[in-house]
C-alpha cells in the first residue's frame, strides 16, 4: 500500500506473495522473502511512482531457514544487511555476491 498524503488514504501498489520484510534505502524499497527460483532469502529492490510499483532484478542471498519475523532487511549507501535467524549477510553489489 502508498500513501502520498501522510496515511489519510492509501492505494494498493501491487502484491508481492512471499514478503516477509520490508526495508528502506538508496532511494527505493528492498523486500526480502520466499520465491520459488531461490533455495535462500529473495531480495528485490521497488521503486514507487503514481500508486504502481517497478521491480528490480530479484538476488538470492543463502539462508537455511526463512519465516516471518525472523528475517530483515536495511540498506545503506550501496550495501543491503539481511539478518535471518542466527545469520547476518552483507552484499555490497546489489545482491549479486553475499558475504
Amino acid at each position: 500500500m502508498v500513501t502520498s498524503d501522510s496515511g489519510k488514504s492509501w492505494d494498493e501498489a501491487g502484491q508481492l506473495p512471499g514478503t516477509v520484510a520490508v526495508g528502506s534505502g538508496g532511494g527505493r524499497y528492498w523486500i526480502a522473502g520466499t520465491a520459488t527460483n531461490c533455495d535462500g532469502i529473495s531480495v528485490r529492490s521497488l521503486t514507487a511512482s503514481d500508486a504502481e510499483l517497478s521491480r528490480g532484478p530479484s538476488r538470492c542471498s543463502p539462508a537455511s531457514k526463512v519465516t516471518p519475523g525472523g528475517v530483515a532487511i536495511d540498506v545503506s549507501h550501496n550495501t543491503i544487511w539481511m539478518w535471518a535467524g542466527q545469520k547476518v549477510r552483507i552484499s555490497t553489489d546489489g545482491g549479486r555476491t553475499w558475504t
